[in-house]
């Protein structure tokens, strides 16, 4: 996952009838509108919240590429689903082998199918070939609550995500006319108005978000329809995952040297703890950024504290 550098202003290192073209650009559009404004489109999903306190992280995460591509995509991931008898992915019931997920778990024996490790592959692949480019912002809820409070603001965890996420878009496309698709969330215009209102007042990056237009998910379409929805909620499961995992081992191991061990010395158990994310992550690794207290620190020096 690289980062910014905001000190030189650069950058570090499925029923077949429905399709992402069926749907405009306006949350509730009369008819069966097509989308002709945007060559460009990104689709991005959230995991975790401030509202649950379970979540001790939050993400924002999905995919952006040209809607040629996009449409290349949605028929060859139906084709997976369609192989391994599922309708869509959806990661929270994948993970606790929920139905129709089931499939994958050996109920006798107590173990997961190895269909269950192909699978992910082969959607992994299929993303590969249908050159996606990954972005991805997470937050340390603990460091940003103590962050608001040290500064005296409400810097909202899901809006600065999404600002970020953003960003990375421009990075793959700049000065492109894009639309940014956001699954569903509560209050959605909300959360969008204020990444807007943090990307207006960016003095670190001006204008850097003026051509990417997000909205919410068409109200009359689920994401088990739209597999560019499905994609994103993959990789924003999973490097939430992936945070929470590591901060639960430097909450619990305060020594670097109990973490190595438990890693058994292994650099890549603790990059990767878990496979589904380091499969994901060295087939297409995303441009991303996570915001914990120092990173928040360098952003709001960066903006000379200014916060709409």
């Amino acid at each position: 996952m690289s980062i910014f550098d905001f000190t030189t202003k650069a950058w570090k290192g499925v029923p077949r009838s429905i399709s992402i073209t069926s749907f405009s650009a306006l949350v509730s559009p009369p008819g069966n509108w097509l989308m002709t404004a945007f060559q460009v489109q990104s689709f991005v999903d959230n995991s975790g919240d401030e509202i649950d306190s379970q979540h001790k992280v939050c993400s924002f995460a999905g995919y952006v590429t040209t809607v040629k591509k996009w449409r290349k995509f949605e028929k060859l991931w139906r084709q997976v689903l369609r192989k391994y008898k599922v309708p869509y992915l959806h990661m929270k019931e994948f993970a606790h082998h929920i139905p129709p997920f089931d499939i994958f778990w050996d109920n006798k024996l107590k173990i997961e199918k190895p269909e269950r490790k192909d699978f992910l592959i082969e959607l992994i692949n299929v993303m590969v070939d249908c050159q996606l480019h990954g972005i991805v912002s997470v937050t340390i809820l603990d460091d940003l609550n103590r962050f608001n409070i040290d500064r005296n603001i409400k810097i909202d965890a899901l809006a600065l995500n999404l600002y970020a996420c953003m960003l990375f878009i421009d990075y793959f496309y700049p000065k492109t006319s894009i639309e940014m698709v956001i699954d569903k969330l509560e209050g959605p215009w909300l959360i969008i108005d204020k990444a807007i209102n943090y990307a207006k007042t960016d003095i670190v990056f001006p204008g850097k978000c003026d051509y990417i237009q997000p909205h919410p998910l068409n109200e009359h379409v689920d994401f088990k329809k739209v597999p560019a929805i499905q994609a994103a909620d993959f990789l924003a499961w999973e490097a939430r995952k992936d945070v929470t995992t590591k901060k639960g081992w430097w909450t619990k191991y305060k020594d670097v040297e109990d973490i190595k061990k438990l890693c058994n010395y292994d650099i890549n158990k603790y990059q990767y703890p878990r496979k589904s994310y380091e499969v994901l992550m060295k087939a297409i690794p995303p441009e991303g950024i996570l915001w914990d207290y120092k990173w928040l620190k360098i952003l709001d020096k960066a903006r000379q504290h200014i916060w709409p």
